[in-house]
């Protein structure tokens, strides 16, 4: 009898541990999800952080053709599909966020919690931050571009002009590079050298500028500059990675996250 107990004893305990190594991956994750985070968000595992930097989606001034820099205008019923569609593709590639950091500007505020929410992370913290508010124009903020015909055949969007929009009262692509990128050095110090995916949610001139600022020699960077492009499409993902102290442009303007989601 006593044999028996123990055996069925022994049978309870080994009963016991597969159930806690079906639940549990290699690295202790529990299942449901978080196993799909680890991978996706440290893939590399040697610290590299990959930013995915996206634009907002479209608003009112997008539509009307107006200028929006610091003047803000609220996401068009395109916009909120845009973002929705976006975290849907993301969700859909596995990419989860270890943190995340937006504009203070409402359309980007906006845009973060519906791409977040669909993407099933609105429970993550997000940091508002001032340094990637979209490029400042100054006194032309808000104007239909159709009337500023004599300013845009200067070619003010050209990022090698040292001066930018400093004649009309706005800032230089330089300034404005230079304080989003002080938001990625205080991600780069929040993380800790843990690594993962970081969420930086800004505006289309800020992302240009960025990418001037960090990789100006990456050939990404040129070719899209040298196509004419300055202008990003609403709901893109611009992808830096950065490891030991280097910034890597992998990709800019990529809408194949946001076309993957209008179609799930």
């Amino acid at each position: 009898m006593k044999k028996i107990k123990k055996l069925l004893c022994l049978m309870l305990v080994l009963a016991l541990a597969c159930t806690f190594f079906v639940a549990c991956d290699s690295k202790g994750n529990t299942s449901g999800g978080s196993d799909t985070q680890a991978a996706s968000s440290d893939e590399k595992g040697d610290g590299t952080i990959t930013f995915y930097i996206i634009r907002h989606g479209e608003q009112l001034f997008n539509a009307t053709n107006q200028i929006a820099g610091w003047v803000d205008s609220p996401l068009t019923e395109k916009g909120i599909a845009q973002a929705q569609n976006l975290g849907k593709g993301l969700k859909a590639e596995g990419i989860t966020f270890d943190a995340a950091y937006c504009s203070t500007s409402e359309r980007s505020v906006d845009t973060t919690d519906l791409v977040l929410e669909a993407a099933g992370q609105s429970d993550l913290n997000v940091e508002h931050c001032k340094g990637l508010k979209e490029l400042y124009y100054g006194d032309i903020e808000g104007k239909y571009i159709d009337t500023l015909s004599e300013i845009m055949d200067s070619d003010p969007y050209e990022t090698d002009d040292p001066d930018g929009w400093k004649a009309y009262g706005g800032e230089t692509w330089a300034e404005t590079g230079e304080r989003a990128k002080a938001v990625l050095e205080q991600a780069i110090k929040d993380n800790d050298g843990k690594g993962g995916n970081i969420l930086i949610s800004t505006h289309g001139m800020t992302i240009v500028a960025l990418c001037k600022a960090l990789t100006p020699d990456s050939d990404l960077y040129k070719d899209f500059r040298a196509a004419g492009g300055h202008g990003l499409s609403n709901c893109s993902v611009t992808i830096i990675e950065y490891k030991d102290g280097q910034y890597t442009l992998k990709d800019i303007n990529d809408k194949s996250f946001r076309e993957a989601g209008e179609n799930l």
